[in-house]
C-alpha cells in the first residue's frame, strides 16, 4: 500500500482482511509509521532509531480502531520530533520498559508505610487514606505513569462530599510520590501544585472557666462509675499537662521519674525524643523529635502513680490501642454537658487553653513552648541556651492544676440541664492554693 494514499479505509480493509485470512500483514501508513494487523487486533508502531545506541527500536502507539489513523500520525509525529531533537534525544521504547519495570503506586505506597520515620499515629491514617480511596483509583498504576490529571481525579471525587478530606487524601498521595522521587524511581512529584479543595482556618477553640468547670465534673464523675476508666483518666491528663493524645496514651512507665531528675527534686515525665541506632533514625514519640521534659504538677502525679499500679508489669501505662478511642471519649463528654456544634471541644483543644490561661497570666513563651513540646525558635534557643526550664515549668503546671481544682470546687451555674458556669470572665482565683495538694505515695525508680 502507497503511504501517501493510506485513508481509514483502506486501513478497515487491511484489517478485515487480516481477520479473515487469519495471518498478520505489516502496512507502512507514514513516514516509519506501521499497522501490523492481525486475526485478533491491529497495532499501529512506530520504529526509529535510537540516537545514542544506533538500536533500531519499536514502539507501540495503540490499537485500531481504538486510535484512528489520524491520531497514531500525530502521536508518531510528535515521539519523532523528541526522538530527532538533539537536546532530548529521547527513547520511547526504552522509556516505556522502565515504566514497566516501576513499581505501582500501592506497591511503593507500602514501602512509604514501612518508613521509620513516619510517626504510628501518621502511618495509620496514612493507611486509612489510601485502602480507603487512593487504591481503588491509582493502586495498579505504575508510579510512572500517574500524572496531576490522575490524582485530580481521585481528589475532585472525594472533594464534592468532603473537601477537607479531599485536601488530605492529597497530601498523603504527595507523600508517597515525594518518597518516590527520593527514591530516584520518578523524576518529579505530580501532585504537587493541585489547589486545595477547602479553605485553611486555623483552629481557634480554647475552653473557658466555664466549659472547664463542667467538663471537669462530667470527667470526674465518669471516672467514679468506672466508665472506660482510662479513656477518663487519659483526658484528665491531657488537660493537666497540655501533651498530645499520643504522649499520653502511649506513655510508658520508663519515662516517668519520681525525683531527682537533672536535679529536679519533684516527679518529671519525659517523652523520648528520636534518636540514632546503627546509623538509622529510631523515632521516638514527640512530633518535634526532641525529647519533653515536663515536670509533673501533684494533681498529674497522682493520676499517672494510679494508673501506674493498675498497669502492673505492663510497659504502656495505658492499654488504649486506637487513638481515635481518646476522641471518642471526648466527644461523648461534650455531648452530655451540651457542647456540641461550633462550641464542641477536640483534645488537642486542651493544649490551646492551658497555653492561652499561662500567657494570660505573664508565663514566659520558652516555658510555654517546652510544655507544649515545639521545636525551640531562634538560634540560641535551639543551639546554644539548652535549659529545660523545669523549675519554672514545675511552677506553671502547679498554677494550673490549682487552677483547675478550684474550678471543680465552685458550684456552678445551671443553664436548663447542664451546668455551664458564667463564662470566660468567671470571677474564679487564678492564684495557688496557700497549702498545696499534697502528692499521694509515688512508687521509686
Amino acid at each position: 500500500m502507497s503511504t501517501k494514499k493510506a485513508t481509514e479505509l483502506s486501513i478497515r480493509s487491511v484489517v478485515s482482511r487480516a481477520q479473515r485470512e487469519r495471518r498478520t500483514i505489516e502496512v507502512k501508513v507514514g513516514d516509519c509509521l506501521q499497522l501490523r494487523a492481525g486475526a485478533h487486533k491491529a497495532t499501529f508502531s512506530l520504529k526509529f532509531v535510537d540516537q545514542r545506541t544506533g538500536r533500531q527500536e519499536r514502539i507501540t502507539l495503540g490499537y485500531y480502531p481504538s486510535l484512528s489513523l489520524a491520531e497514531a500520525r500525530r502521536r508518531a509525529h510528535e515521539q519523532q520530533a523528541r526522538i530527532r531533537d538533539p537536546r532530548v534525544r529521547a527513547n520511547p521504547a526504552r522509556e516505556r520498559r522502565n515504566l514497566e519495570a516501576m513499581p505501582t503506586f500501592r506497591e511503593l505506597a507500602e514501602r512509604r508505610l514501612e518508613d521509620d520515620r513516619l510517626a504510628s499515629s501518621t502511618r495509620t491514617y496514612y493507611r486509612f487514606c489510601l485502602e480507603t480511596y487512593a487504591y481503588r483509583a491509582i493502586g495498579g498504576m505504575a508510579v510512572g505513569d500517574i500524572r496531576s490529571n490522575d490524582v485530580m481525579a481521585v481528589v475532585d471525587d472525594i472533594a464534592r462530599t468532603a473537601p477537607t478530606t479531599a485536601d488530605r487524601v492529597q497530601t498523603v498521595i504527595s507523600s508517597v510520590l515525594t518518597y518516590a522521587v527520593r527514591e530516584q524511581i520518578i523524576p518529579y512529584n505530580p501532585a504537587r501544585g493541585i489547589p486545595r479543595r477547602a479553605a485553611n482556618i486555623p483552629r481557634d477553640r480554647f475552653l473557658s472557666d466555664g466549659e472547664l468547670r463542667v467538663l471537669l465534673r462530667e470527667l470526674d464523675h465518669e471516672r467514679v462509675l468506672n466508665s472506660s476508666y482510662e479513656l477518663y483518666t487519659i483526658l484528665r491528663l491531657l488537660l493537666l499537662t497540655g501533651a498530645r493524645s499520643s504522649e499520653v496514651r502511649l506513655a510508658e512507665q520508663g519515662d516517668l521519674h519520681w525525683e531527682g531528675y537533672a536535679a529536679y527534686p519533684g516527679p518529671v515525665w519525659v517523652v523520648p525524643g528520636n534518636r540514632l541506632s546503627k546509623g538509622r533514625v529510631v523515632r521516638g514519640r514527640t512530633k518535634s523529635g526532641r525529647p519533653k521534659v515536663l515536670p509533673l504538677s501533684a494533681q498529674a502525679a497522682n493520676l499517672f502513680a494510679e494508673a501506674v499500679a493498675n498497669a502492673g508489669k505492663r510497659a504502656r501505662i495505658f492499654d488504649v490501642a486506637e487513638g481515635r478511642a481518646v476522641s471518642y471519649a471526648m466527644a461523648r463528654a461534650c455531648r452530655r454537658i451540651g457542647l456540641v456544634g461550633e462550641r464542641s471541644a477536640s483534645p488537642h483543644d486542651f493544649r490551646r487553653t492551658v497555653a492561652t490561661w499561662l500567657a494570660d497570666r505573664g508565663e514566659r513563651s520558652e516555658v510555654i513552648e517546652a510544655i507544649l513540646g515545639h521545636a525551640p525558635q531562634g538560634v540560641t534557643r535551639r543551639h546554644y541556651n539548652l535549659s529545660l526550664f523545669l523549675p519554672f515549668i514545675g511552677q506553671a503546671m502547679q498554677r494550673w492544676a490549682h487552677h483547675l481544682d478550684t474550678l471543680s470546687e465552685v458550684k456552678p451555674t445551671v443553664i436548663g440541664e447542664h451546668a455551664i458556669g458564667s463564662g470566660s470572665h468567671d470571677n474564679v482565683s487564678a492564684e495557688p492554693r496557700s497549702t498545696p495538694l499534697s502528692p499521694a505515695p509515688l512508687p521509686s525508680d
